[in-house]
């Protein structure tokens, strides 16, 4: 069962479970804002039991549960700037949304729970490496927010006796992520604005970023579905260590058009830099091995098609 399967972690999370002849049930309200589309879901649609409505309008959410080895929580609004513009509106999507399926697994027995977590609950680090051990001191309404709910998956995991890891994901880019409206991540909004010929900003001398291809965090996601885990784990997943300015150029020359230049940051990005810290992902690695890297080459250019075709 994948919560926000319709979305662009989930879709690509919902479709590598087909591929391996799971049953898989997608429930999704396509919430305008998050990036739910049923077009991310095409060419597996006839292969899943889709539930059109989001999670607190599910009637038979218990029983869905009920039913699923393995529950998927991908459901998330990802947009960092508009969370500090609106940040009732990210408790809504970042919060109380997940406290309505941790509801229906009160009381359902063993399962596996996955939580797409996030970098962010962190916080702003120095340059140091960074384990799961480290205090969780967000400082943006979206950190905040998924500290909550993973919390809370934790505290009612150890009461009901079900399983939980929480996946904490860098920066994540791919088909089926958003191509519209502001904040759009990273990799995505720097391929939009060169496709559009526009101006890609980098700011600071020397930033890198932890980036993960879509493709490779589902992948992670059923490798750790297919392993024996027992109360509460949270995992850092540390992605493709990459220089920003440097990926930046390299998609420049992939798209052929476009600009990029050094810039200040600006005040409003300032106040939410994550800093640079490096992510320690030994556990993740002891429980499934060395986990998937695309080549960062093709991953780019197949991002950049699904971009082209979506702005064409």
């Amino acid at each position: 069962m994948i919560c926000g399967g319709a979305g662009f972690l989930g879709s690509h999370v919902a479709r590598r479970f087909v591929a391996a002849g799971d049953r898989v049930t997608v429930v999704d309200g396509i919430v305008p804002g998050t990036g739910g589309s049923l077009d991310h879901l095409a060419d597996i649609r006839d292969a899943i039991d889709l539930r059109l409505a989001p999670v607190e309008a599910v009637d038979d959410l218990r029983g869905l549960v009920g039913s699923a080895d393995v529950v998927v929580d991908a459901m998330a609004w990802t947009r960092h700037l508009a969370a500090v513009q609106d940040p009732l509106q990210d408790m809504r999507l970042n919060l109380a949304s997940h406290l309505k399926l941790v509801e229906a697994l009160r009381g359902q027995g063993p399962r596996l729970v996955i939580y797409l977590g996030s970098r962010s609950q962190y916080g702003r680090l120095a340059a140091r490496v960074v384990t799961e051990d480290e205090p969780l001191t967000p400082q943006d309404p979206q950190g905040v927010h998924k500290v909550a709910a993973e919390s809370h998956f934790r505290n009612y995991a150890a009461l009901d006796g079900y399983h939980v890891v929480s996946l904490r994901l860098p920066n994540c880019f791919g088909e089926c992520q958003p191509v519209a409206g502001e904040d759009i991540g990273l990799i995505g909004g720097f391929i939009r604005t060169l496709c559009q010929g526009g101006i890609v900003k980098v700011y600071g001398e020397g930033r890198r970023r932890a980036i993960l291809y879509a493709r490779d965090a589902a992948e992670i996601v059923a490798r750790v579905a297919s392993r024996t885990v027992r109360g509460f784990t949270p995992l850092n997943v540390a992605g493709c260590d990459v220089d920003i300015r440097s990926v930046a150029v390299r998609l420049q020359a992939l798209v052929g058009a476009g600009e990029v230049v050094d810039a200040v940051m600006p005040p409003e990005i300032a106040a939410i830099d994550a800093g640079s810290a490096t992510i320690d992902e030994s556990r993740l690695r002891a429980l499934i091995g060395d986990p998937p890297q695309s080549d960062l080459e093709g991953a780019l250019r197949r991002t950049l098609e699904y971009f082209r075709v979506c702005l064409a």
